[in-house]
């Protein structure tokens, strides 16, 4: 076990001590103050905490309980002023709770967040379209599933058809680079259709949705197309899937999510109770034959007009996370949120939680993509700064906890990022890989020509 490192430093100092929380002041290493209601400590790693001038009426400890001064996790302390250091080593597997206090006074006590250590990201791969041409918007959606990777191209050409839309399928080879398979349209596509809009992969299921299809005689509506990936790496055409209350301009299936046999699709414009275009997230069942049944249609608990609740959906199992990235938070113009369901076996849904970036901004666009594998949540945030670059976009991940809460783990963002890349508008990630589209990056120098990270 090492020194953690996703903090500025692992070595904290201690100083002052007072009645209001925090109680005591905090600098790491670089002089910068850790903010511990939000900066967890993680599992499997060792802090040190030294003394810098704590008052000696208020001594400082750290222990699994208020005046616990002899915890296996804990050596050293406490400080009082005359120098010294306490160092406190988290087991892997622990799963108790941990404090700083005052010695002297039971009131000044703060229980610390324990997590898991975030995970590491490695650059692996830029991906292209073999046809690529400006303004096709490739990796406007990307999905993967096992060994091979979908990319969707929303303004992409189909034959003699301009601008439809397309997805492009690819397969990961063992050294991190990626063979392409496959080019794949809609039976009907039309000029504007936006199919790629938003694709997802499960198993040898792929569902791609078209913002601006038509739903039988209503045009503008939207749609999403399934298809099975056949062995030697042709689709077939299942169905076309649209909402049951379909209305001109929902965008329904501008975003779209599969696992198992339940199909998710966003539709940001779609009505509801008094609210116009507050967004919906709609759920089927897939059939053995290829025929769908609706379930459910989800809003948020707290939704507001112009939300754009559906505009990203994610499901895992019996998990259903759903962005708002037209979100108003704390008076934040458009900085974002997403939110967590439980899917139940009669096709309801349960509310769990309400998910923010620790350090959003008006515009931000938060939840603009989501993405679940076990227990880790990935939101895209598309105009999310780095640290180098403003509206670039970026990444965040958190732990889902059993009881539906999450908890931060780490940003991400592009190694080459400019302003404007639209890093992080969707993504997906499938055990320890994390695909992110960036449909506003210039390869080649295409304008809008797009790019997929891995």
């Amino acid at each position: 076990m090492g020194l953690h490192s996703l903090l500025a430093d692992a070595n904290f100092t201690v100083s002052g001590g007072q009645f209001g929380a925090p109680y005591f002041n905090f600098a790491d290493g670089a002089g910068q103050t850790p903010d511990f209601t939000s900066v967890p400590l993680y599992r499997g790693e060792t802090y040190q905490f030294s003394d810098s001038g704590v008052s000696g009426s208020h001594p400082f400890m750290i222990g699994e309980s208020y005046g616990d001064t002899t915890s296996s996790l804990v050596s050293g302390g406490p400080l009082n002023g005359s120098g010294g250091t306490i160092t406190v080593t988290i087991p892997s597997d622990f799963n108790g709770s941990l404090y700083y206090f005052c010695t002297n006074h039971s009131d000044m006590i703060f229980e610390f967040t324990i997590s898991v250590p975030a995970p590491s990201v490695s650059f692996l791969s830029k991906v292209t379209a073999p046809d690529g041409a400006t303004s096709d918007a490739f990796g406007f959606s990307v999905s993967h599933s096992g060994n091979i990777l979908a990319v969707g191209a929303s303004s992409g050409d189909s034959g003699d058809i301009a601008d439809t839309g397309a997805a492009y399928l690819y397969r990961f080879e063992s050294n991190g680079s990626t063979t392409f398979i496959s080019k794949v349209t809609a039976p009907d596509g039309a000029a504007n259709d936006d199919f790629g809009r938003s694709i997802s992969l499960s198993g040898n299921i792929l569902a791609v949705g078209a913002s601006s299809g038509d739903s039988g005689d209503i045009p503008k509506t939207g749609a999403a197309y399934l298809y099975r990936f056949e062995s030697n790496g042709s689709t077939t055409f299942i169905s076309k899937v649209t909402a049951p209350d379909a209305a001109y301009y929902d965008t329904f299936g501008g975003s779209v999510s599969l696992s198992g046999n339940i199909l998710a699709v966003g539709a940001i414009r779609s009505d509801w109770g008094e609210l116009l275009n507050p967004g919906a997230a709609y759920l089927y069942e897939l059939e053995s034959n290829g025929s769908v049944k609706f379930l459910n249609k989800v809003t948020a608990p707290d939704g507001d007009t112009n939300d754009n609740f559906g505009y990203s959906v994610f499901q895992l199992g019996n998990m259903l996370a759903v962005g708002a990235d037209g979100a108003d938070i704390g008076g934040l113009t458009n900085a974002g949120c997403a939110y967590l369901y439980e899917l139940e076996s009669n096709g309801s849904v349960t509310y769990l939680t309400t998910i923010l970036a620790p350090d959003g901004a008006g515009w931000d666009k938060f939840g603009s993509s989501v993405s679940l594998a076990s227990n880790i949540l990935s939101v895209g945030a598309e105009n999310g700064d780095s640290s180098e670059v403003a509206d670039t976009g970026a990444a965040y991940l958190y732990e889902v906890e059993s009881n539906g809460s999450v908890t931060f783990l780490t940003k991400v963002t592009a190694p080459d990022g400019a302003d404007n890349d639209m890093f992080g508008y969707n993504l997906s990630q499938s055990g320890n890989l994390l695909a992110v589209g960036a449909y506003g990056a210039k390869p080649d120098s295409l304008y809008y020509g797009g790019a997929t990270y891995l």
